[in-house]
């Protein structure tokens, strides 16, 4: 609409407005005088980082100090709410946002050039191998009734750097120790 076309036509010139356009609406690879749209640039970094040399069963590595090391996951969890606690199983169901964060160099892509412009793309992610495009990061709960990987599937944000940022959505059974509450 209106706003959509203000911040789109601001961007011819300074490359970081164009950045911030980007963000927004995704729409144009602005950043050259050959503007592909957005589709082009997806289709073009998924066919070159997502192709038969990116094998989603080998998690990926980070070299520190021209070292070898497993790769770092950040992990965020957000508490929305207590959807049940039943003291007699000694259950406790929540409603949480789990975030995991983490680089696999393998999804870099020079964003910079004219056939790669976008600076992020959305891959499917999801603990079942068949249905994930990229390497996800097994995580639960060692006290889990219900696992996180019950959760429902949901796209990974992929950034240029590597970067990849996967939420998730849903209830959590954990068995507790109630103490005091009988």
């Amino acid at each position: 609409g209106y706003l959509q076309e203000r911040i789109i036509g601001k961007l011819s010139g300074d490359s970081r407005e164009c950045n911030a356009g980007i963000d927004l609406f995704e729409e144009r690879c602005c950043q050259h005088k050959h503007q592909l749209q957005n589709y082009e640039c997806v289709t073009n970094i998924r066919s070159s980082i997502l192709n038969d040399s990116y094998d989603k069963n080998v998690a990926p590595v980070q070299a520190i100090d021209s070292m070898l090391h497993p790769v770092e996951v950040d992990t965020l969890i957000m508490f929305f709410a207590v959807k049940e606690l039943d003291v007699l199983s000694n259950t406790l169901e929540i409603f949480v946002n789990v975030e995991l964060t983490w680089n696999d160099s393998r999804l870099r892509w020079d964003h910079n050039s004219t056939t790669n412009c976008a600076s992020r793309i959305y891959a499917r992610a999801d603990h079942s191998v068949e249905e994930t495009e990229i390497w996800v990061p097994a995580l639960d709960l060692v006290n889990r009734a219900s696992s996180i990987q019950d959760f429902p599937s949901s796209k990974a944000t992929v950034k240029s750097d590597g970067t990849v940022r996967w939420s998730r959505l849903g209830s959590l059974r954990a068995i507790c120790a109630f103490i005091g509450l009988r």
